[in-house]
């Protein structure tokens, strides 16, 4: 690697180191709470603690299955955190374009296909006929106005009538 050339960010390792860490502190936690209430025999079975399972599964508390279900309720929210962490990451370094299939890429492909940011503004605008509609709308304008800033700071070169012209974005009227 050449010694002027910026390190790259691993993404896909900090977020599992992030998930490796959460779910010790959260089912730590559980664990804690379980011992808390009386229950040591809920929390000896707890996954992902480094404790042996014990061998007679006939025999184990009735409420194994919820305490599992609590556990795999963690792990989807720690996972679903880090992979947003993760996400709101990429972009703050990367950009808006960097995570594919969202906002910022969409928006960066009608503009190298030579929509204009009217013609984009246009077809997010509110309409109060369709239920639903200003959420999708409220985010497509948000990440349109980022787009377009973003286009404005680091393309000055590029003529003012291209893709990424400052045009001004119509405000959403609300009913």
């Amino acid at each position: 690697m050449a010694q002027n050339e910026p390190l790259k960010t691993d993404y896909v390792a900090l977020g599992f180191e992030k998930i490796d860490r959460d779910l010790h502190f959260l089912i730590g936690c559980l664990e804690e709470v379980l011992i808390s209430l009386g229950h040591e025999d809920l929390a000896a079975l707890l996954p992902w603690t480094g404790k042996q399972l014990p061998c007679d599964l006939e025999r184990l508390p009735s409420q194994t299955g919820l305490v599992f279900s609590i556990a795999f309720q963690l792990l989807n929210l720690v996972e679903e955190n880090a992979a947003a962490q993760m996400r709101a990451l990429r972009e703050s370094e990367l950009g808006v374009t960097a995570e594919p299939g969202l906002w910022g890429q969409a928006l960066t492909n009608l503009g190298e296909v030579g929509f204009t940011g009217a013609e984009i503004a246009s077809r997010l605008a509110f309409h109060p006929g369709r239920a639903g509609a200003h959420g999708a709308s409220h985010r497509g304008q948000t990440a349109l106005r980022s787009w377009i800033s973003t286009a404005r700071s680091t393309s000055s070169s590029r003529s003012a009538s291209g893709p990424c012209s400052p045009l001004p974005i119509p405000s959403a009227s609300r009913p």
